[in-house]
């Protein structure tokens, strides 16, 4: 009978355990996601990459893209964007309309405090 009682408290601190958890953050705007947190998500619908620090940057060595973005439907916050070559099916440039439906912030101690990792880069319809 102790064993019983046993396993059940130990499920239920389990399952309490469980549920006490804190959801991480998802940011849908770039004013959102600058303010944000290392390590909370991102999922920005509709973003412009931006002239600002060089355009689009591309590393051979790292294979990869890096620019910044900005809300595309207000004028706001711009934020940093890395992407892997393999992440994305468009070669970016200054002005396109992008989405990112899957991404991370990272923490930075350059221009911008927070810079976002994208897991997928898809390139928007024309406005």
């Amino acid at each position: 009978m102790k064993r019983i009682i046993l396993v059940v408290l130990l499920t239920v601190a389990v399952v309490a355990a469980g549920c006490s958890s804190v959801a991480t953050p998802v940011h849908s705007t770039v004013a959102d996601a600058a303010e944000g947190e290392a390590g909370d998500f991102v999922n920005l619908e509709l973003v412009r990459i931006s002239p600002l620090a060089g355009g689009v940057a591309y590393s051979d060595g790292n294979d990869q893209y890096a620019f910044v973005v900005y809300d595309a439907v207000a004028d706001s916050d711009d934020i940093m964007v890395v992407v892997k070559n393999a992440d994305i099916a468009f070669t970016p440039e200054i002005g396109d309309f992008i989405s990112i439906p899957e991404g991370k912030l990272v923490a930075s101690e350059g221009d911008y405090p927070l810079y976002v990792v994208a897991g997928s880069v898809l390139k928007a319809d024309s406005q």
